[in-house]
């Protein structure tokens, strides 16, 4: 295992908002804003901002992360067309983690004190009356904290999400917009009682990839900057005319 990396930059540009973090060792500087459709014309000023802040030069960041998704398609690609360009530019290597991750570990962040494990189930709008959910577990280890994916990030049917995390059979908490952008779960909330996390669940923010980077990295888990790839949760959003011909003839 390798030593905790010196300084990490994180972005993820998968929902509404534009978010990026900067850990160096004079502390961590983040920006996390609502840009809509226009991420493309605020993440690379925004970079700059944190590095002029601290006055580090992006040659001198010794990794990158990203969140990969799921979440919205463009924004998605964005982010890590983004990062793959800092990376190759400056010959470092990518760490990739689920958008959803970044809330639960915001949720892990926010816990009771005291409160030694967590299991986080997370889900925000993916439209189309649907949403995309994962849900992870999280324990203090040796005086840090450890997690391990119980269930992947993937798709499901607004309707369907409370039967999916009551088949778990574990005390939950949750995050994510889901929970307040649709009424079928913000009525089987009020029936359940189920803990929801104290936290931003607006949107993913790059702040809390940084802690989650930092074990990836020293777990070897860095990887070169064009294996970095989207998180799509979807299995095609359209077939190609020579699958929908063979369907027709199937």
């Amino acid at each position: 295992m390798t030593n905790h990396l010196a300084s990490i930059l994180a972005i993820d540009t998968s929902s509404s908002h534009c978010s990026v973090a900067l850990q160096t060792p004079a502390g961590v500087l983040s920006e996390h804003v609502a840009t809509e459709q226009s991420h493309s014309e605020h993440i690379l000023p925004m970079i700059r901002r944190l590095l002029d802040g601290v006055g580090v030069a992006l040659a001198d960041v010794d990794g990158f992360a990203v969140g990969v998704g799921p979440g919205g398609f463009t924004g998605v690609r964005l982010g890590v067309a983004v990062v793959q360009g800092l990376a190759y530019a400056t010959g470092k290597t990518v760490v990739a983690l689920s958008s959803l991750l970044a809330l639960a570990r915001a949720a892990w962040d926010a816990r009771a004190e005291g409160v030694s494990a967590m299991t986080v189930a997370v889900a925000n709008d993916a439209r189309m009356s649907q949403v995309y959910w994962a849900v992870y577990r999280f324990e203090v280890e040796a005086a840090d904290f450890v997690y391990r994916e119980i269930s992947a990030p993937s798709l499901c049917d607004v309707v369907d999400l409370p039967n999916q995390l009551s088949l778990l059979g574990e005390e939950l908490t949750l995050a994510g917009n889901a929970f307040s952008v649709f009424d079928e779960l913000t009525n089987w909330l009020s029936s359940t009682g189920v803990t929801v996390a104290e936290i931003d669940h607006s949107a993913p923010n790059a702040l809390y990839l940084l802690p989650l980077a930092q074990m990836a990295f020293a777990q070897g888990q860095a990887i070169a900057p064009h294996l970095v790839a989207p998180l799509y949760v979807r299995d095609k959003i359209a077939q190609t005319i020579a699958e929908r011909e063979a369907a027709k003839h199937a």
